[in-house]
Order: C-alpha cells, then sequence, then structure tokens
C-alpha cells in the first residue's frame, strides 16, 4: 500500500528515503559513500583481472600491471605516436559531439 506524503505526492515504501533535488543540498556523507563504492568495485575488478589472468596465456589476458608497464614503456619511448592517436581521439570525439548537438537540435 502506498502512503502519502503531506504535499500529496504518494510514496512507494522502497523507495521512500529522501532524495536531493536541484537545488537542495545533497545528504551528508552520500558523496563520500558512493566514492568508496566505486573504488572498491574498481580495485575488486582489477583484483579479479590479475587473479585471471595468471590462468590464461598473456595474448589472451595480460595481467593489468603488464598493461601499465607497456603504457609507461610506450609513452617515453613512442611520444609522438601517443600524441598523434590523443589528437585523431579528440578530433572524432569532438566531430561526434558537434554532429550530435546538431542531430539533436534539428529533432
Amino acid at each position: 500500500m502506498q502512503q502519502q506524503e503531506p504535499g500529496g505526492k504518494h510514496l512507494n515504501p522502497l523507495f521512500a528515503r529522501p532524495r536531493a533535488h536541484a537545488g537542495e543540498p545533497a545528504p551528508p556523507g552520500g558523496g563520500r559513500r558512493e566514492l568508496i563504492a566505486m573504488i572498491v568495485v574498481v580495485m575488486t575488478l582489477f583484483a579479479a583481472m590479475e587473479i585471471a589472468s595468471r590462468f590464461v596465456p598473456d595474448y589472451i589476458m595480460p595481467s593489468p600491471l603488464v598493461i601499465l608497464a607497456s603504457l609507461l614503456d610506450a609513452m617515453r619511448t613512442e611520444q609522438s605516436h601517443v600524441w598523434i592517436t590523443l589528437a585523431r581521439l579528440a578530433t572524432a570525439v569532438g566531430f561526434s559531439m558537434v554532429v550530435g548537438i546538431l542531430l539533436g537540435l534539428i529533432m
């Protein structure tokens, strides 16, 4: 059964937790809790990748530490190629944003 708020809005008991709306301050500790949850999820994924990489060959799934080491090596030895790739990526993202915004305005 749904309850009613003083303003006449219906509350679903499953979603009865008050939420911050635009212009209202967020509940205390909410941002920190989400940050901690995100860090825990990312660390768990990295740990799972590290463990899984030990059971398969490196050419299928290299360890995250190997990937980081090769990324740092590429940044040191092949900087011009890395910058060219990043410039192409930025150009593609910018072009996609412009096209998407224009299509959105047309519709």
